[in-house]
């Protein structure tokens, strides 16, 4: 499964979702891209055109985590061992909220 996760992102293999809305109407990687699969701290995960989580930390085949510019929010994919030939995928996200009166 880390093969796939490592090349995620908008202009790269896409969201594996609706393209015509994830991915700017083109369609998600359908095998893996060797060129894509060296993930890095400081490596930017488009979502969409110029916007993106960079990534800060990054443990290959297992996890990384990547954090908006701001920092008030950050994002973890995690792949954790669950038997033979299987595995769970583990997506986490946390959120700053600026609270308000409002």
């Amino acid at each position: 499964m880390w093969p796939w996760l490592a090349q995620l992102g908008y202009g790269r293999a896409g969201w594996y979702s609706y393209d015509w809305l994830d991915n700017d109407g083109q369609p998600s990687a359908r095998h893996i891209h060797p060129e894509w699969q060296q993930l890095r701290p400081g490596d930017r995960i488009l979502m969409m055109p110029g916007s993106g989580f960079d990534v800060a930390e990054v443990q290959d085949g297992r996890y990384f985590t990547a954090r908006a510019p701001d920092q008030t929010v950050s994002w973890c994919l995690a792949v954790e061992p669950a038997g033979q030939g299987s595995c769970r995928l583990i997506s986490r996200w946390r959120v700053r909220w600026h609270v308000t009166p409002a």
